[in-house]
């Protein structure tokens, strides 16, 4: 009896014990799940001690406008397609310094391709527009010009938001970029065809004279951003010696030679109108003189840039803008991007 007694007693009393237990052991494990999640995520809580890097896939709208020293102005814009602006990126971030609870700064450097395919084209007042249309709006066209590059920003960038990993931030940054841009561009709005038939057929009264007005009013009308000395000799002597012929070679050699810059009507054009007395090379020259070159490049490139990013447990969503202004031989280049992003970032 007194055996059953004392069992019913201590039954009793360790009751209590189990869910002490238990509590303590969870409360325990909980800091050790939360180490671990940030160890498969590669984010440190309070973000990095060096740098965070951003390996990721972006997609992109960018639009470059080119003014020339005389008036004339080129834009051109991208295609609309998914997978022509989907494309890897790879940015660095350094620590933060926060100066305030919701006030910091870091500095970043971003990074992007593009490529742009379409030209934009001011309809004038004697085209018909479409339902709906302003008369003076402008609209995107495929006219064989392409131009292609790539850029690197390096700027101080002020953000509202509070410090670690996991939190929203709103920035604005203002630094430089290296930018670096190549290919054609038509600085006539589109009528470079029409333009430059009209300087041949009343630009002299032999071949020679024709040839030479032709060039030097390319050289005019699409300038020469990279000051090319060689290029610019070329243009303002086309009929002396084989400098027609040295210009089409000397633009192969450049690599400006593509699928899209032999356009079969133009070039059927050119050999009517010069009564067959050109030769191919000759004809790929004068040609090329439709199409302003556009070969340009910036170290110290003032640049714009406007950002939202919201954290995703190990993912990060941006949404940027970003704006690239500079001048080169009194040209006014400006480049202007539009990206959403999705990337993870890796806190070292």
């Amino acid at each position: 009896m007194n055996v059953r007694l004392l069992f019913l007693l201590y039954f009793c009393w360790m009751i209590p014990l189990f869910p002490q237990v238990k509590r303590q052991e969870i409360k325990e494990e909980k800091p050790e799940i939360t180490d671990d999640l940030y160890k498969l995520t590669l984010k440190k809580p309070d973000g990095p001690k060096f740098l965070t890097i951003y390996p990721g896939l972006q997609i992109t709208t960018n639009n470059i406008t080119m003014k020339t020293p005389y008036g004339s102005t080129a834009s051109m814009t991208n295609d609309t397609s998914i997978g022509r602006n989907l494309r890897f990126f790879f940015d660095l971030k350094s620590p933060e310094w926060q100066t305030g609870k919701y006030v910091g700064f870091f500095l970043f450097n971003r990074n992007g391709k593009f490529q742009l395919t379409s030209q934009v084209i001011k309809r004038n007042e004697f085209a018909a527009a479409q339902e709906g249309e302003e008369q003076n709006s402008t609209y995107t066209a495929s006219i064989g010009t392409e131009v292609s590059g790539s850029y690197s920003m390096v700027l101080p960038v002020m953000y509202f938001g509070e410090k670690g990993s996991d939190h929203f931030r709103i920035g604005l940054g203002y630094g430089i970029s290296q930018v670096n841009i190549k290919g054609t561009s038509d600085f006539n709005n589109g009528q470079s065809l029409q333009n430059n038939t009209l300087i041949y057929l009343y630009g002299g009264s032999t071949l020679e004279s024709r040839v030479d007005t032709i060039g030097r009013y390319s050289l005019l009308s699409t300038g020469n951003i990279d000051r090319d000395p060689y290029r610019a000799y070329l243009l303002s002597n086309l009929s002396t010696g084989k400098n027609l012929e040295i210009l089409g070679l000397y633009s192969a050699l450049q690599g400006e030679m593509t699928p899209k810059s032999f356009d079969p009507l133009v070039l059927y054009m050119f050999n009517s109108l010069t009564n067959g007395q050109l030769n191919p090379i000759e004809l790929y020259a004068l040609s090329t003189l439709l199409k302003g070159r556009v070969n340009t490049a910036s170290k110290y490139a003032q640049t714009y840039y406007f950002f939202w990013e919201v954290p995703f447990g190990p993912i990060n969503w941006r949404v940027g803008v970003g704006i690239i202004d500079y001048k080169q031989n009194h040209f006014d280049v400006q480049l202007r991007n539009f990206e959403t992003a999705l990337y993870v970032p890796i806190d070292l």
